[in-house]
């Protein structure tokens, strides 16, 4: 190992180069910020070949004149910060003074800017190259700044191989472009490549204009507004329909003081709200903004800004999830007892034929009347939204179909139904510090993996509190004394197996509650009924009753659909009677 030296400047600004700008993106990301700070209201941005070739960006902001230009190609040279004490109020989008002069020492740039304000004069043209002034001249301009950026990364060929084709590094341009333009709906963004218009969005007054300018109608159309408003911090945007949700996190985004970020905390606090609302491996669509004090959020931690930390992180989590929960909040796919009540005027059961299930698997037709009742004289028919239907059938011991009285063919997946049934019994019983335990004759003596045990026994209390009586053997066994008595006649076994890899998985609880629901849902997934059980009649009424014990979604805990309707106009258009 050599002697400790101080790296040369031109190393000094290509290392700093490779911190802040990661591919073209980066360099157009930093610019158009730039632009946004000096009050643009239109910006334009061209590219070649995903940006690699040139990259041109042109604002109608205030304009430099000739000595700020010469100054602001300079490492760390800003007008946005002038002490320390600033650092704790950001509140421009660009800061750090490095972004031109880390992106002009790995490419060839051309600054052209005229001050407003000097319409009788003119502006100047700064060339560089490698990070070196070519030239200053003056120019003939309009009123603003164009920053041309040629050749990019052309003196650091190791940066170059790394980088994707033309067309992923134009998709991670147009991203970026729109993530901006969400932010800030009163100014009009052009993008264009290889001539080719790609974002074209106007001025508009509010976000909402804005993000059906750049993500469509479908998605703002199926979305709820949210509003909270708590402790100086205001959330606000749009949350998406479980319906509308997608693999991969990419219709998440966040604005934090109109800055668009990406944040895991943030993300698992968006998951969490949906996290009974949606299955494992989706991502629901979101656009939310947190308004809030600059002094409570570190803008500064990332080269290229984008990445926050929040002075209560915790704080933060917990009011995002319960924001976007309190938008959920009964605004999923739901079965009102206002149509329940209706569905019952109308079920068409005194004259027409009912479909059960029978014995051996065959289906035969039986008559229905209103008077029929159950086992416990109760009507057959009553006002609930489910208790209500007609039941038809059931479709490879796995599916219920039902009949409602307007025509509508409801299919129920029956175990994800009697799990969203068991979730509730289970929760409500938590709720009230009622739940019924179940004791073992045999109590079972399960083994874990050795990674998991540490997971399990912190929850041992929590598991507790909803009526499991586990004890750990040491070392990795664990033996089951008790079970919720509404599981019934499970495999206690695999269901232990599983809650500790959950757990596991799962990672940091933000609180005992959080941690209670999870192994809620968990042990209410292993409910009595199952895919492939046979019902019988008098069961799938049970079940249908149940089904109206509380407020119903059409999805199970763990968020798989639970509940599908196919109206009888849709069915005719199938069979080409309509």
């Amino acid at each position: 190992m050599g002697r400790i030296q101080v790296l040369s400047e031109d190393v000094q600004n290509l290392i700093a180069a490779g911190e802040v700008v990661e591919r073209p993106a980066s360099a157009v990301k930093e610019l158009v910020e730039n632009a946004i700070d000096a009050g643009a209201s239109e910006i334009r941005v061209d590219i070649e070949a995903g940006g690699t070739k040139q990259i041109r960006i042109s604002d109608d902001g205030c304009g430099m004149d000739e000595d700020d230009m010469a100054l602001a190609v300079q490492s760390h040279a800003t007008s946005k910060l002038s002490s320390p004490d600033d650092l704790d109020h950001i509140e421009t989008m660009g800061f750090r003074g490095e972004a031109l002069a880390s992106i002009a020492a790995v490419s060839k740039m051309t600054l052209e800017s005229k001050p407003k304000g000097l319409a009788n004069q003119e502006g100047h043209r700064l060339t560089i190259e490698g990070g070196k002034v070519a030239s200053l001249e003056k120019q003939g301009l309009a009123e603003g700044t164009t920053i041309t950026i040629e050749d990019l990364f052309y003196n650091t060929p190791a940066r170059q191989k790394f980088l994707r084709t033309p067309k992923t590094e134009q998709g991670h341009i147009k991203d970026m472009i729109q993530r901006l333009a969400l932010a800030n709906p009163e100014i009009r963004f052009h993008l264009s490549a290889d001539g080719r218009d790609i974002v074209n969005a106007f001025s508009v007054e509010d976000q909402q204009q804005r993000a059906v300018e750049i993500l469509g109608s479908t998605l703002v159309k199926g979305s709820y507004e949210c509003h909270e408003d708590a402790g100086g911090i205001r959330i606000y945007g749009l949350v998406g329909d479980p319906s509308l949700s997608k693999n991969g996190p990419k219709n998440i985004y966040w604005f934090v003081n109109r800055r668009p970020v990406k944040d895991r905390l943030l993300n698992h606090a968006v998951q969490e709200a949906f996290r009974s609302l949606i299955p494992r491996g989706l991502h629901p669509f979101s656009m939310l903004f947190i308004q809030m004090p600059t002094g409570e959020v570190d803008v500064n931690v990332h080269p290229t800004k984008s990445e926050v930390r929040f002075l209560n992180s915790q704080a933060i989590h917990r009011l995002v999830s319960q924001a976007v929960k309190k938008t959920l909040g009964g605004r999923s796919h739901t079965m009102d007892e206002g149509r329940g009540r209706k569905v019952a005027e109308q079920c068409p059961t005194a004259n027409g034929p009912m479909i059960v299930p029978m014995s051996g698997g065959d289906i035969v037709e039986q008559p229905c009347g209103r008077e029929m009742t159950t086992n416990n004289e109760q009507p057959l028919f009553t006002t609930g939204p489910f208790s209500s239907l007609r039941p038809i059938g059931q479709f490879r011991k796995s599916y219920l179909l039902c009949e409602r009285g307007d025509g509508t063919l409801v299919i129920i997946d029956q175990h994800a139904a009697h799990e969203r049934i068991g979730y509730e019994k289970l929760k409500e019983q938590y709720q009230t510090t009622r739940v019924e335990r179940q004791g073992l004759l045999i109590p079972d003596v399960v083994t874990i993996s050795a990674k998991a045990v540490g997971y399990l026994e912190e929850a041992l209390s929590a598991l507790g509190e909803i009526g499991w009586e586990i004890e750990h053997f040491g070392g990795d066994s664990f033996c089951i004394k008790g079970i919720p008595a509404l599981l019934g006649n499970i495999d206690a076994k695999v269901v232990l197996e599983e809650l500790a890899r959950e757990i596991m998985d799962f990672g940091t609880f933000n609180s005992n509650d959080e941690k209670i629901d999870l192994l809620i849902k968990i042990s209410a997934c292993h409910a009595q009924i199952r895919f492939g059980d046979r019902l019988e009649m008098g069961e799938i009424q049970h079940l249908l009753r149940e089904m109206d014990a509380f407020e119903w979604t059409d999805r199970c805990p763990h968020g798989r659909r639970a509940v599908h309707e196919i109206s009888q106009t849709d069915l005719g258009k199938w069979f080409d009677r309509v």
